[in-house]
């Protein structure tokens, strides 16, 4: 495609100036342009093709049939091809191409001048290619019937690198693409791992993250297929036929250890696939990303959520809660993440800030799910709470996941009574106790409502707390609300627009009458 700095209505003309010699010049006489009147520059687009990457290309051959991804993954010592499908017309995943061919070049060269026998087996075990999707029509055709199959991402997150074995058939595994070159390694090096290992007695169970899985010898080929598709998070093993009186698989398809769970799970009917999805997350798994989170947002079901500051009852809260997955197994999922990483993801859940380790829950993966916070966890947490911890939040998880709590909102820590300042000082409330202050006050209630942007913080302030000892002889009782730190129900009050302020006024006992609100521009009569 061409492309010109004016608009030529004559083709011909523009074939004429691409064939000029003197391409710079701005005015040419109509003479030397055949009559075309205006001399232009055109400028040609770059087509998109591997070359614009440059020499990295040449560590990554190309694949364009069936028959020859199916040669690839039938080499001896090839654990899994891993393709990078492109499609020239494609621009969503320009960055996870570079990433990917910079990982095969990084391969190639650990490989060749160090002695580091990982890198070596990694280049053994693995065969990285490239498919273009233009050319290769009829092996997309072929895939799309597969999986996910090949496709062009529609936006930079969905972009994803396939990998095929002999076990998987043509039934791809997707990894996310990315901008990290070490995290794509790091996942290579899990796809490099030996699969369906044959075992032939007893296994011990392992202190790991990584669960394991292990299939009899006549299983089915949907089986091992699903097992292949959670090859990144757990390895396979395929039981002998004399071993299966040994493993306990007589009658039961499979077994598994989940990560970080000494307990054995056996397969004995269901649906074997979601049983494997279950299986390969840990008992609570460790969550730093959001490509973490995509196991779990595949399975659709409740999470718990374990939030850790570093401190020395991290360990204890994480057995705890690795016991409770065990009793929920199939019915939640658990996660553990950093506080100090997502604040605004456990002040969403509804969890003051300053006492961790901390347990919530959401109905389910998604952004807007409803979300719970375990309030009963005491200020001052100790060693022989979690010890005694696990009935008390087993009994949270069982409301859960009846529908018997009432979804938490965003709030700072409750003022006790104790703490309550004197009467006709301005008093604070926080999202938890919203309602009811709102409509159960024995006395007339003022609320202002600000955030932190606001621009007329400072003289609002001031006149609140002028005025609060004045309606105190009114029976009223003023309070303030930060929407920043708080959330309260949408029935109850409504936000403020970020940068303002607003004042809310409640009859005592609003719940049986009436309840008015006054937006920022009505709220000059107060001050």
């Amino acid at each position: 495609m061409l492309y010109f700095d004016r608009v030529v209505h004559n083709p011909l003309c523009a074939l004429r100036t691409m064939s000029s010699s003197v391409e710079n010049k701005r005015l040419q006489s109509p003479s030397a342009t055949g009559g075309c009147g205006y001399g232009l520059t055109p400028v040609m687009a770059t087509p998109r093709t591997f070359t614009n990457l440059g020499s990295l290309w040449r560590y990554l051959p190309r694949i364009h049939t069936k028959p020859e991804l199916l040669e690839e993954m039938s080499k001896e010592g090839v654990e899994a091809v891993v393709l990078l499908a492109r499609h020239n017309a494609c621009d969503q995943c320009s960055v996870a191409e570079k990433t990917f061919a910079a990982a095969a070049k990084e391969i190639q060269r650990v490989a060749k001048t160090t002695k580091v026998k990982k890198m070596d087996r990694l280049r053994r075990s693995l065969t990285l290619r490239v498919v273009d999707l233009k050319a290769a029509r009829q092996l997309r055709r072929h895939l799309q019937g597969h999986g996910p199959g090949l496709k062009c991402a529609p936006t930079p997150r969905e972009c994803r690198y396939y990998v095929f074995s002999q076990a998987g058939g043509l039934a791809p595994v997707p990894i996310r693409g990315g901008h990290d070159e070490a995290v794509l390694l790091e996942n290579l090096k899990l796809i490099a791992r030996p699969q369906f290992f044959e075992v032939s007695g007893p296994l011990e169970p392992r202190s790991s993250t990584r669960s394991r899985v292990v299939l009899r010898n006549d299983a089915s080929e949907t089986e091992r297929q699903a097992a292949h598709q959670q090859r990144l998070r757990l390895d396979v093993g395929v039981a002998k036929a004399e071993a299966h009186d040994l493993l306990g698989l007589a009658q039961p398809r499979a077994l598994a250890w989940r990560g970080g769970e000494e307990e054995l799970r056996y397969f004995d009917g269901g649906n074997f696939t979601v049983w494997l999805q279950n299986v390969a997350l840990p008992c609570v798994g460790d969550v730093k990303s959001f490509t973490d989170e995509e196991p779990y947002e595949d399975l659709s079901l409740p999470i718990a959520r374990l939030y850790l500051d570093g401190g020395q009852l991290d360990i204890i809260a994480k057995k705890v809660l690795c016991r409770l997955s065990g009793d929920f197994f199939g019915q939640m999922t658990f996660m553990a993440k950093n506080a100090s990483q997502g604040s605004s993801d456990w002040r969403q859940h509804g969890l003051p800030p300053g006492n961790f380790p901390a347990v919530a829950a959401a109905s389910g993966p998604a952004f807007n799910a409803s979300k719970f916070a375990f309030l009963e966890m005491p200020k001052k947490q100790s060693e022989d709470f979690w010890k005694s911890a696990h009935g008390v939040l087993s009994d949270f998880f069982k409301a859960v996941l009846a529908g018997r709590l009432e979804p938490s909102k965003m709030s700072e820590n409750p003022i006790e009574d104790d703490e309550e300042p004197p009467v006709g000082s301005v008093r604070k409330l926080v999202g938890r106790r919203c309602r009811e202050v709102v409509e159960e006050s024995p006395s007339e209630v003022l609320i202002e409502g600000f955030d932190e942007w606001r621009r007329d913080h400072p003289r609002r302030t001031l006149q609140l707390d002028l005025l609060s000892p004045m309606l105190a002889e009114w029976n009223i009782t003023v309070y303030r609300l930060d929407f920043g730190a708080n959330e309260c129900p949408s029935d109850v009050l409504r936000s403020i627009s970020a940068g303002y302020s607003g004042y809310f006024f409640a009859h005592a006992h609003a719940r049986q009458g009436h309840f008015q609100s006054f937006n920022h521009h009505q709220s000059s009569r107060f001050g």
